[in-house]
Formats: C-alpha cells, sequence, structure tokens
C-alpha cells in the first residue's frame, strides 16, 4: 500500500494501462505482428476493408518459411494468441478484455486472405478512438511491461518543458526493478538505452538524458536522471496549429480544445484538409464556432457539406447547371450568378422577394439556398478555394 501511495504522489496519469499478449509471442510470430500493423495503417486505397490481401510467396520470404504446412502451423499458432488488457482510474478498474488480431485466415495456391479482428483492427486504422486515447496502438508493440511502463512514465510525468527530473531509486521502484542492478552502468546498459530505442523506434520520441550526481566529482554517485523527450513531429504540428489558427482565437469559447482537435486532426488529415475545412468555417460559420469548426474537421464540411445536400434534391429534380470554380471575389460569383439566371431564363426570380433574402444571406455566409415550386438554387463561396453552383428544376 505504502509503495502505490509513493507512486501516485509522481505519476500523475490517470488511467494505469496494462496490455500484453496472453501468452508470450515469438521472435518470428513478433516479426508478422508488426507486419500486419504496418499494413493496416498503409491501407489507403480500402480503410475499412479488414480483410489483407497478400501473395503467399511474398509471406514465405518475409517468414522466411519453405513448406505451405510450416507456414499452416505459423498461422495456426499466432491465431490463438489473445491479448488482454485492463485500465484502471485512480487503482479503480473501469474496464477489462480480450481481443484476437486474426479472426480467421484462408489461403489458395497463390494468395494468402487474412480477416483481421475489427477491435485489432481499430487500433491501428486511421480514425480516433478510445483505444489511441489509452496508446494502445503504442504499447501493443513494445516488448516488455518495463519499455511500457516507461513510456507511460514519460509522456505523463513530463513538465511544460518536455523535461523530467526523477531520482533513480523512484525510477527502479516504480520500474518494479527494486533491489536490483546495484551498479548504474549495468540499469543504464540494460534497462535504460534498451528502453528508450524502443521507445525511439515505435514513436516520433527522442529520448536524451544526462546522469544527476549528489556531488560534483568526477566518480561521485549517480542519484537521479533528467530526461529530454523531444516530439520533433509534435512540434512541428504544434507550430501548423498556431499558424492555422492565427487571428481567429477570440471567436472561440474553448480555444484550447479546438487547438488539441485541431492538432489531432492536422496529424491524421494533413495540413491541406485542416486549412480547407478551417477556411470554410470561417467563412461560412452562423453560431456556436466551436462546435461548427469540430463538425466541419470530422466529417470535411469543405467536400461534403454542400454535395451532401445537393444529392438529396438529385433523386427528385433535373440537374441543369453546375460549375467549381475559383473566384478571386464574392463579387465576381454574384455578377457571374446574373448571368448564368439570364443564360438559364430564369428572369421571374429577379421579381421574387424571398430570392432577394436568399441573396442577402450569400452575402452575409457565403452561401445561397432557394428552393420554389420550379427550380432549387445552391451556391457555396469558398474564397481562395473553389465555390461551387447548382442549378436543379423539378
Amino acid at each position: 500500500m505504502e509503495k502505490n501511495s509513493k507512486k501516485n504522489q509522481f505519476f500523475f496519469q490517470e488511467y494505469d494501462i496494462f496490455i500484453d499478449f496472453h501468452k508470450k509471442i515469438n521472435k518470428r510470430e513478433k516479426f508478422f505482428l508488426e507486419f500486419l500493423i504496418e499494413k493496416i495503417k498503409n491501407n489507403f486505397e480500402n480503410p475499412n476493408e479488414k480483410t489483407l490481401v497478400f501473395e503467399i510467396e511474398i509471406l514465405f520470404k518475409v517468414l522466411n518459411i519453405t513448406e505451405k504446412d510450416e507456414f499452416e502451423r505459423f498461422m495456426n499458432s499466432f491465431s490463438e494468441k489473445r491479448i488482454i488488457y485492463k485500465c484502471k482510474k485512480f487503482n479503480l478498474l473501469t474496464f477489462e478484455g480480450s481481443l484476437y488480431p486474426v479472426a480467421s485466415f484462408e489461403f489458395n495456391d497463390e494468395k494468402f486472405y487474412i480477416d483481421i479482428s475489427e477491435k485489432f483492427y481499430s487500433i491501428f486504422s486511421a480514425e480516433e478512438n478510445n483505444f489511441k486515447e489509452l496508446y494502445f496502438d503504442i504499447l501493443l508493440q513494445f516488448d516488455s511491461m518495463i519499455v511500457k511502463k516507461l513510456f507511460l512514465f514519460l509522456i505523463n510525468n513530463k513538465s511544460i518543458n518536455d523535461t523530467l527530473e526523477v531520482s533513480e531509486e523512484y525510477l527502479k521502484e516504480y520500474l518494479e526493478l527494486s533491489n536490483t542492478y546495484d551498479r548504474f552502468y549495468d540499469f543504464e546498459k540494460n534497462v535504460l538505452k534498451k528502453s528508450i530505442a524502443q521507445i525511439e523506434k515505435y514513436t516520433p520520441l527522442k529520448i536524451k538524458y544526462e546522469k544527476i550526481k549528489n556531488k560534483s566529482y568526477l566518480n561521485s554517485k549517480i542519484v537521479g536522471i533528467k530526461f529530454y523527450i523531444i516530439d520533433n513531429v509534435r512540434s512541428n504540428l504544434s507550430k501548423q496549429t498556431n499558424e492555422l489558427l492565427k487571428g481567429y482565437e477570440d471567436l472561440f469559447v474553448k480555444y484550447n480544445k479546438i487547438w488539441d482537435y485541431t492538432l489531432s486532426v492536422l496529424s491524421k488529415k494533413g495540413y491541406e484538409y485542416v486549412k480547407k475545412n478551417i477556411s470554410y468555417t470561417i467563412l461560412h460559420r452562423k453560431d456556436n464556432m466551436d462546435r461548427y469548426i469540430v463538425e466541419a474537421l470530422k466529417y470535411n464540411h469543405y467536400d461534403n457539406r454542400l454535395k451532401n445536400r445537393v444529392a438529396k434534391f438529385s433523386e427528385t429534380h433535373k440537374l441543369v447547371f453546375d460549375e467549381e470554380k475559383h473566384y478571386a471575389s464574392l463579387a465576381d460569383l454574384h455578377t457571374e450568378f446574373f448571368k448564368i439566371i439570364a443564360n438559364l431564363n430564369l428572369f421571374y426570380l429577379t421579381q421574387v422577394d424571398t430570392f432577394y433574402r436568399e441573396l442577402y444571406k450569400l452575402k452575409k455566409y457565403n452561401e445561397l439556398e432557394y428552393i420554389d415550386n420550379q427550380i432549387a438554387v445552391f451556391i457555396e463561396y469558398n474564397g481562395e478555394y473553389q465555390s461551387r453552383m447548382f442549378v436543379f428544376e423539378k
């Protein structure tokens, strides 16, 4: 009890996480696991397709297997390996479970098909979920609990300037290595360096450290460690997030949360995707800016919001005009729209009050939606990006 109490004075992570295979996996199985994870992460063409297809010869080469019977034995053994996980919050169990990486497999003379289990797939897919928030995608790739614990300790206790100072005694206690490695040299060689190498392999982090001595003499006893946790990817993403949201800070009620969410989307979708949807939000916002920008980034409003609306009219109306074009200004689009009205012989619109009310909304919100018993008109002005116009007839 005393030990846990002492830990919690330092370890600020809300969740205690355990995730591992219920039976130890061998080197070949570890290699195959990494191979599957990489395929899931790079499954860009069919991001929701959970069946991975391989040439059998390629897999034989990857696994250094020559016979089909040997490969089948390997797959039978690997398919039985189950991942178990537990999560505690403030020492209270919040959830636990288990999952299998492979749901089923099948092969013929040339192809091999692996059905990845849905939960395992979700850990490594591009979609955000609870597993990722708890670092399952990273922890599952580490070889030992020592590496997992050191990783969690570093990322959850680092200071605002990405440093962390800890005594050797406390760190060894947290890693459950008390009364081992009497010499710091052995602890450094067998634990620190090996663990840091794995953390740097499976994460974008670079971990540096310096030894803290009890005195300034050359041979003084080492009593602690100062870690420097460098995340170059996050640093670059932070700069880009600041750049994308610059000038809009006062528009949000909960700016810090919006900043964090924007950075998260930026890391997965890229700079141009986020820039387009932030620009779209600024141009088309009406109220509740926080909610609007989250929805825009989540559902890709720039590409989908108007198109989804228009798709419904395609079922009952005839499309007589559509255009995607960049306009230097809203005034240019306005002028062009009246030329389109003339070309389509829709002069009656100039006598309709409700049409002019919608035209006012075009100036205010950079969008127009006008529907009567003859036509439906949709316009979106998107600034530096492609603007869109659709005209339907009944």
